[in-house]
């Protein structure tokens, strides 16, 4: 497993490193704590598994360090991308940064995309806005992306406007656009959400063929195991705004030592079930993030909670397969598949 430091410089051949980031909204209700402290590295041609229930502060972690969350939010620590830390740049340099180094594909490409104006305009535009071409060879550009992302009959979906597109053509669109200067880094948002299953298929497919064709370092944010288990080079899990186990795929999915990350994969329903038996489930509700819980914040749903989960917050720590953030590891138990 490759060594992360949490609080250390990233490794060279990181092209984004998160370290001790943590994300605030201020509310009339009070401080909502999105992300707190949370430190992880991707590297070039590495897919990053990013899972969790809604609310955990995946997406946050990433939108970030682009600012794309609203402005009152409050941002600390640090982002690097590239060796570069976007938290102090200026908005004109990160501008440059954002669509040219960093690609998004977000959750709904419906709302993603502008409704008034046609596939090619969109793609060509981010083309020409970063300056790599203009006019007709921006065009041709934006023709050959979609060849690359197998949009089917691309010449005339280039004249054609998102509402006119399927789901899955649309979220093709929607990586062409995230692909189209080249960047370095792809940030995909639950890019599978809303498609069918064999469009899931397709999308995926695409997507770590295109990761292996650029080297790309690619995050993928979701809630789906199976998505994870078949993409992903290693696994970040997330609950309530930290980083609570992180490690090769195939090892924390087979024997994960977070009772949490245990706790999501009984929860996934499998082929060799009795035919009436009930989907297992994670007990209780996950913390209000404007009050959370002393010590670590999962006790309260945990089996494994005792006096020192109630007042200590445990801190990541090495184990055989990955590191986990819990008093009392789940060292050597397996998980069936």
């Amino acid at each position: 497993m490759r060594s992360i430091p949490v609080n250390g410089e990233p490794t060279p051949a990181a092209v984004l490193a998160l370290r001790s980031l943590a994300v605030t909204f201020p509310t009339a209700y009070g401080d909502i704590a999105a992300v707190r402290g949370v430190s992880l590295e991707v590297a070039a041609g590495e897919c990053l598994g990013v899972v969790g229930e809604s609310g955990a502060g995946k997406t946050q972690a990433f939108l970030a360090p682009l600012r794309l969350l609203p402005a009152t939010a409050r941002v600390a620590g640090e982002a690097r991308l590239l060796g570069q830390n976007l938290l102090v740049l200026p908005e004109r340099d990160l501008d440059m940064i954002r669509g040219r180094r960093v690609g998004m594909v977000f959750q709904d490409p419906l709302t993603s995309l502008t409704p008034h104006l046609t596939v090619g305009r969109q793609i060509a535009e981010v083309i020409e806005h970063h300056g790599l071409a203009g006019g007709a060879a921006a065009s041709e550009r934006a023709l050959a992306l979609l060849r690359q992302v197998r949009v089917s009959d691309p010449e005339r979906r280039l004249r054609q406007y998102p509402h006119e597109l399927s789901g899955g053509m649309r979220q093709r669109v929607m990586l062409a656009i995230a692909l189209a200067c080249d960047p370095a880094l792809v940030i995909a948002d639950e890019p599978t959400t809303a498609l069918d299953v064999t469009v899931q298929a397709e999308i995926l497919a695409l997507l770590a063929a295109l990761r292996r064709e650029r080297r790309l370092a690619l995050v993928l944010i979701t809630h789906d195991l199976g998505v994870i288990a078949g993409l992903a080079d290693r696994v970040v899990v997330m609950y309530a705004g930290q980083v609570v186990e992180e490690g090769p795929v195939a090892a924390l999915l087979s024997a994960p030592r977070h009772p949490y990350t245990a706790a999501l994969l009984a929860a996934l329903p499998r082929l060799d079930m009795p035919r009436h038996a009930p989907l297992a489930g994670i007990g209780g509700v996950p913390p209000d993030p404007r009050h959370l819980p002393e010590g670590c914040a999962f006790h309260p749903r945990c089996a494994r909670g005792d006096a020192t989960c109630r007042a200590q917050v445990p801190t990541l720590h090495h184990g055989a397969s990955s590191r986990a953030a819990c008093h009392h590891p789940l060292d050597g138990e397996r998980v069936r598949p």
